[in-house]
């Protein structure tokens, strides 16, 4: 027998709807990774303000936010890898929520740990973060996000790339993990909502067809009767 799926046959619709979804997931990926990517490359690389190449021990983020200027910050292959792998495993985050957290957390500060970190180098994390916090994964999300407050904005300190601890750096990176929390749990309450609204439709609708059917039946019952 033919078992070749048509266009009217439900298993080839799941398996077209399953294939959407899947390519939706990976397609959400897209931006991150060139954000992370591109934009870290190119911020990286840019070469602004006065007292360029005066020898500062500070870091560049640090030059920029006393002086004005900000050098370029040269990527090894290992500080480009970090980058790479953060979004790569992006796209089995939700199947893997906790693992691939721990995977972006771990190049992300792996990241910081090679060079001064610079741009959106926590893209991938900041994604990792609110897909295991809408997965109700919320203590992993809290202990990872403060792992990361605690280590990225003092690790120039810490490897003595810097000679004092940037606050602003510090405050920028508590309001990064404030922000990306309170956005995901706002989304979790939203789909939530739309989910009770769904269920609720669905049973009104069950009710109405259960409803019918009694009708029906009442009324088929009654012409019988009559007949008889």
């Amino acid at each position: 027998m033919d078992t070749t799926p048509t266009l009217a046959d439900p298993a080839s619709d799941d398996t077209r709807w399953v294939g959407r979804r899947r390519f939706a997931r990976v397609g959400r990926v897209l931006p991150v990774a060139f954000l992370q990517i591109v934009g870290t490359l190119l911020a990286s690389r840019v070469l602004v303000g006065p007292g360029v190449g005066t020898g500062s021990a500070s870091p560049p983020w640090a030059r920029h936010a006393f002086t004005g200027a900000v050098d370029p910050v040269h990527l090894g292959p290992l500080a480009i890898g970090f980058l790479v792998a953060g979004v790569v495993v992006l796209p089995w985050r939700w199947r893997w929520p906790r693992s691939v957290l721990l995977l972006t957390l771990a190049t992300t500060i792996g990241y910081a740990l090679v060079v001064s970190p610079r741009g959106p180098f926590v893209a991938a994390l900041t994604m990792a973060l609110a897909n295991a916090w809408l997965r109700g994964h919320r203590w992993w999300v809290v202990a990872s996000a403060a792992l990361a407050v605690v280590v990225l904005p003092t690790a120039d300190a810490v490897l003595g790339r810097s000679s004092v601890l940037d606050l602003s750096a510090v405050l920028l990176c508590i309001a990064w993990v404030t922000v990306t929390i309170a956005v995901s749990e706002l989304v979790r309450v939203r789909l939530e909502r739309v989910a009770e609204r769904r269920r609720q439709r669905a049973e009104a609708d069950r009710r109405r067809a259960a409803d019918e059917r009694v009708r029906i039946a009442r009324e088929l019952h009654d012409s019988v009767a009559h007949s008889m």
